[in-house]
Order: structure tokens, then sequence, then C-alpha cells
């Protein structure tokens, strides 16, 4: 009995290695995708593990290998014949077949992904070689960005749902159901182009080659057509984009997420250009690193002082304190309550509070009398409404009363 379980052991062992031999590296979990995952996710898991293990980027010893593995299971998991063979008969299938890692540069493919340039600098570790020709570059999307002053102020990651044309996830971008219902096309013999000739008169032949009317110049032609995409090879879907707003961002930056566009199966997807725009706020305006402020006073407030309080964007409650006259259209100055600089997010503009004055529309002659005897003695300055330098808050030459002080909302 022991020597038949013994027996039993070794031969499951046996089988479980020769299976392991033969199934080889499995592409959907390197790439850390699941076995029933789209064109668009494969194409986003292969872009970040290349970008990070990229040997002109990444110099552990084994960043080339696994390089190189990466870019193999992503033309193999984005090519639906060479996926069909994989899902049937793992790595060995393709290697019967010439597939996996036969023919291909990895270099070559992932300057396709990323356009075709050096993503790295220098020439894909120090090497001149000849690249295949590419796939034209598809159309930018421009979307415009809607922030409130309060996201530009603090800077926000953006995670935005954008509706584009995505490769059919059904058929993978060939138009047909299955792999098996693409053949060659029998009208130009799979090369998608074909031959015209013209008599223009005794012995003058015109021989022009066109694009294939039957298959369009794919070369392929499709018995049936992908029940989802009805053969388009593209449908209509959405994606979710995430990307990151610095703190002190002005309006009209532009922000541009590379290969997130519109995609299709004979173009490079192109990419996305968000326009920052903002949104109108109740309190503040903005120029550049400096806020602006109104505050309407009395007259009254305006000759014998006042108090205001105000939410700041950071949060915090301002206190502005006058003892003092304020004319019509003083601008007063507070440093370091502006936006954040986006060169240096420890540095901040200023914030401008402009006063304007609320006259009575009109006044009792006992008023008016009492008026005349009140203010008769008094030193006056310019004329109400002439132009104000700006005074900082702190500026200690300022003949100005007044205090401005900032605490934390309770």
């Amino acid at each position: 009995m022991f020597r038949n379980s013994t027996l039993l052991f070794i031969v499951v062992s046996l089988a479980f290695l020769v299976l392991s031999t033969i199934a080889g590296k499995d592409y959907y979990k390197l790439l850390g995708v699941d076995r029933d995952a789209d064109n668009h996710q494969i194409k986003k898991a292969y872009k970040k593990l290349s970008k990070k293990y990229h040997p002109d980027k990444n110099k552990a010893e084994d960043a080339h290998e696994k390089f190189i593995e990466y870019t193999n299971a992503y033309q193999v998991l984005t090519d639906p014949e060479k996926r069909d063979v994989y899902d049937r008969y793992g790595e060995e299938g393709l290697k019967n077949e010439g597939g996996a890692g036969h023919g291909f540069d990895p270099h070559d493919i992932f300057a396709q992904f990323f356009g075709g340039g050096d993503m790295f600098g220098g020439g894909m570790f120090g090497g001149g070689r000849r690249r295949r020709q590419q796939k034209p570059m598809g159309p930018t999307i421009n979307l415009d960005l809607p922030l409130s002053l309060e996201e530009l102020y603090h800077g926000k990651e953006v995670d935005i749902d954008v509706s584009k044309q995505k490769i059919c996830s059904h058929c993978s971008g060939t138009g047909a159901e299955s792999p098996d219902d693409i053949s060659r096309c029998d009208e130009c013999d799979g090369t998608g182009t074909k031959v015209v000739r013209r008599i223009l008169g005794p012995g003058i032949v015109q021989q022009m080659q066109t694009t294939c009317t039957k298959c369009h110049g794919a070369g392929k032609a499709t018995k049936k057509k992908c029940h989802l995409c009805k053969g388009e090879r593209v449908i209509r879907g959405n994606d979710q984009v995430n990307f990151d707003i610095s703190a002190g961002t002005n309006v009209g930056h532009l922000v541009t997420v590379e290969g997130e566009a519109d995609e299709h199966p004979d173009h490079e997807t192109g990419k996305l250009v968000f326009k920052v725009l903002e949104i109108p706020h109740r309190l503040f305006t903005r120029q550049n690193e400096n806020l602006y402020l109104d505050v309407e006073i009395s007259l009254l407030e305006s000759l014998t002082g006042f108090k205001r309080k105000f939410k700041h964007l950071n949060g915090k409650t301002i206190d502005i304190v006058h003892t003092n006259v304020v004319p019509n259209g003083y601008v007063q100055e507070m440093k370091n309550l502006g936006m954040p600089s986006i060169h240096n997010s420890d540095t901040y503009g200023s914030l401008y509070v402009k006063y304007w004055v609320k006259f009575p529309k009109s006044v009792s002659s006992d008023v008016s009398s009492k008026l005349k005897q009140a203010l008769s003695s008094v030193d006056y300055a310019g004329a109400i409404g002439m132009p104000q330098k700006p005074v900082p808050l702190a500026n200690p030459e300022s003949q100005e009363t007044s205090q401005a002080r900032e605490h934390d909302e309770l």
C-alpha cells in the first residue's frame, strides 16, 4: 500500500513538472492582468512595467531580462491570433508556430508604444538600429477642466471619466467573431493592394497601385463579423484618467495625458489635452499668484473704523480691524495670503483688499447740521476716490491704524 502511494506521488509530481514545462510563463500573471483583460488594460499594464524596467532607466541586473519578458507578453496578448494560440496551448504552442520571442525586437515595440522616440535619451542601450515603420499617430482630444479656486489653491488629484472610442474588447480590433473567421483576402492575396492597368493608347499602358477595395488595405477577409462591434473593430466606451494638478496651477495651463485619446487598430493612440479653467469664486478673484477681495463699508465705518472677517482659501478665518479713517478705493496688501507659487509651494503671493465706501442716499437737515459741526474742525487728506498706493499690512511707516489677524477655523 505504501509502495503504491509513493509511486502515485512520483507520477503526479512528474506530470505536474511536465505540464509546467509545457505551459511556460503565465503572461497574464506577468503583466498583472486577468485572463479576460482587454487590449486597453493590457496596454496600461505594459506601459507601467516597461517604463519601470527599461534598461536605459533601470540599472538593475535583471532589468533587461524583465523588460524583454514584459514586451514579449504584451506582443502576444495584444495579437488576437497569438493570444488564441497561447490561451489554448501556452508558451510552448507559440514556439511551435514561431510565435513568442521569434523575429521581434522588444525595443522596437517599446518605441512604437511611446511614439517612436527615445524616452530616456540616447539610442536605447547606446546602439543605433533601424526602426520599423510606425503606425500614424491618432488625433488629439482637447477637453476643458473646470476647477474651483480652492482646488487650484491646494492642488488636486483628478480622477475623470472620459468617453472615447475603444478597440473592441471581444475581437481585439480584428472585426471578426473569432480568429478562425479571419482569412487572407482572395482579392489582393493578402497584400492589401492591387495593381490596376489602364490602356491610354496604342502601346501606352498606365500602371497604378491602389488599395484593395475588398479588404480596405488590411490584407485579410472576415467570414463572420464580430457581434459586439459589427465588424467596425472599435466601440464607444469610458475610461478613467488620473493625473495631478499642482497647487498654484494657473488658468489656461495644459495637462497632457499620452496614449488616452480615441483608439483604433490602425494608428497609435493619441493624447488627451486638458485646459485648466477657473470656476468663479464668491469672494476672491485671482491674477497669477495674487488674490483680490472687494469689501464694502459704510460712510460711518469709513470714518470711525470697523471689523470684518472672512474665510480664506486655506480654511482659516481672517480678521480685519481698522480703527481710523479708510478712504474709498483704499487698497490694503496682505502678504503671503495669495496663491501658492507654481514654482515653489512654500512661496505665496499677496492678498489685495480694496475698500468701497457706501454713501447714504440722503440726510436730514438735523443730521447735516451735526455733520457740519463735527467735520468742520478735522484735518483732511487727499480727495476721496483718488488712487492710493497699496500699503503692506506690516509696513511700519504706514499712518493707517489697522490690524489683520489670521487664526485657525474652530
